[in-house]
Order: structure tokens, then C-alpha cells, then sequence
């Protein structure tokens, strides 16, 4: 088979991937198409109704769903390939950009990490924003804030800071009081651990 055969044989395999399923589940992070097929995965997704260049967070091929989910210039938009049409997800309005994409395990919501930069109180208190999106009804929710969002083995964890011990010091000598807020895989809060000590400079915009 020649190398021309081949490239028309992968555009074919990725379209068909996005129209009828079948995708790629990011755990982590979003999950990228590799270099190697950039030209041809561009071509096919937008015959699919996906734009080039976009990455592709999870797919699902159910019925009830039967949709693609992906990232495009910092926001996310779920195409319906039944109806061929595209929706973007609603966030907060004037984050800067974002930071993560998790998946749960059963891969039922998707988790969005939004870096808010300038358009925060405080980077301690709301530096970041994590949403869910419910990929059955294709709702997204606010779930929490803080100044650190991970994924652990039971639900999403965030840091967030409570109250500063000496407000009138100086940035570089102020303390925080922090709490781990825990939430399950739909992002419903399970609990709050107890309160710690955080440095805010650490956590200033740019460091």
C-alpha cells in the first residue's frame, strides 16, 4: 500500500472515530493526537464538524449521549453528532485560560480547571475554579475554588484559603489558614479536612 493510500485510510479512521464513537478518554489531562497525523487528523475533523487544531477530550458512543467532547482556543464545546451541531460549555465569565481537563473514572463528568489570573480576589482564595460537566445532560456547574485542584483517588480535591492570620503585613509575610475541600466524581462535596498553614506569595499571580 502506497503512502498515499495510507494517509486517505487514517482520515477515513479518525472521521469515523468522531462521527460514530469510539474516541479517546483523557484520565489526566486532554488527550492529544500525535504529530505524526496532524495533517490528516486536521482534514478529517473538520468533516466532522470539529475544527483543526482543536483537542480532543473524551467521546461517547451511546445513544443517549453519542457526542464528542473538546478543547478549542481555552473553551470546551461538545459536538452532537446526531444532529451536527455544536454547543459551548459555560463557564465563568473572564478567566484566562485553562488550566486542566480530568475525566471520572467512569468517565460519567468532566472536570474543568479555570486559571481566573487577574479576575481573582485573591489567588489563595480564588485563584483557580473547578467546574464539572454532566455529560448525560451536558450541564456544567460550578464545584469549588481555591489556590490548587488535584485529582485524587476518590474525587477532586481543593485547597483553599480560609482566612490570612496578619492581613497587614506584607505579601511576601502573609499567612494563610487553609482547608482541603473534598468532593466525589459528580462534584458533590464528601468533607473538609482540618486547617493548615499557607504562604500567600507562593501563590501570587506569576510565581
Amino acid at each position: 500500500m502506497n503512502i498515499f493510500n495510507k494517509k486517505i485510510l487514517l482520515s477515513v479512521a479518525v472521521a469515523t472515530m468522531l462521527l460514530h464513537g469510539g474516541g479517546v478518554y483523557g484520565k489526566t489531562n486532554i488527550t492529544h493526537i500525535s504529530a505524526s497525523c496532524s495533517a490528516e487528523y486536521a482534514g478529517a475533523t473538520q468533516s466532522a464538524g470539529i475544527p483543526a487544531g482543536a483537542k480532543i477530550i473524551t467521546s461517547y458512543s451511546d445513544k443517549r449521549r453519542n457526542t464528542v467532547y473538546y478543547q478549542y482556543n481555552e473553551r470546551i464545546f461538545c459536538y452532537e453528532r446526531t444532529r451536527r451541531r455544536t454547543k459551548e460549555m459555560q463557564f465563568s465569565y473572564g478567566y484566562v485560560k485553562i488550566k486542566n481537563v480530568y475525566t471520572s473514572p467512569l468517565h460519567s463528568r468532566i472536570f474543568v480547571v479555570l486559571d481566573m489570573g487577574n479576575k481573582s480576589y485573591n489567588p489563595v482564595v480564588d485563584g483557580l475554579q473547578l467546574w464539572v460537566i454532566n455529560s448525560f445532560n451536558r450541564r456544567c456547574s460550578k464545584v469549588g475554588e481555591g489556590f490548587r485542584v488535584r485529582k485524587g483517588k476518590d474525587g477532586m480535591i481543593v485547597s483553599k484559603g480560609c482566612y490570612c492570620k496578619n492581613s497587614n503585613a506584607p505579601i511576601e509575610r502573609r499567612i494563610w489558614r487553609a482547608r482541603d475541600h473534598y468532593y466525589d466524581f459528580t462534584g458533590k462535596v464528601m468533607w473538609i479536612k482540618h486547617e493548615y498553614d499557607v504562604r500567600e506569595y507562593k501563590y501570587q499571580r506569576g510565581k
